[in-house]
């Protein structure tokens, strides 16, 4: 027996009614599978959208450093669900160059450019993203529990 999330028919409610059926550990687990891929959307798109400077980027001790796009990424973090702490169940997209908050705000020398802010503004396909990968975890977490082989983590949450 297959149960699946992506049904056709199924509407928002439905599947978090579907969800709302699992432990909040592997509630947490699903939701940051489906954040992790609308926060690797989000990343892509900033990378495309970051503006590439003229010169080569060196540190303060003229190091070779990398560029703002190259520094963009994905990231797990951890986050409270239901009253507990639990790690890498959520996602955030950062970028580790120091000058990101002025390149993205602008300062009063230079002008804005979002590419941050911008990639974010496409919230339709961010949904579709994080439905998509919520759905490859959920089908995950159900063909784990037909087979009997569950993870510890998940193994512990399952248990009365």
């Amino acid at each position: 027996m297959r149960i699946a999330i992506t049904d056709p028919g199924d509407t928002f409610l439905a599947v978090r009614k579907k969800l709302a059926a699992l432990p909040p550990g592997c509630q947490a687990d699903v939701y940051g599978d489906g954040m992790i891929a609308a926060a690797r959307k989000v990343a892509q798109k900033a990378k495309r959208l970051a503006p590439v400077g003229k010169r080569e980027p060196l540190t303060s001790k003229s190091k070779p450093r990398r560029r703002l796009k190259q520094s963009i990424r994905a990231v797990r973090v951890s986050w409270h669900y239901g009253g507990e702490k639990i790690k890498r169940s959520a996602a955030i997209v950062l970028t580790e160059q120091p000058h990101a908050h002025l390149v993205e705000k602008g300062t009063r020398h230079s002008r804005a450019n979002p590419f941050l802010e911008t990639a974010l503004k496409d919230s339709a396909s961010l949904l579709s993203a994080f439905r998509v990968g919520s759905a490859k975890s959920f089908d995950r977490l159900v063909r784990r529990l037909e087979t009997g082989k569950l993870r510890a983590r998940e193994r512990r949450a399952f248990r009365p």
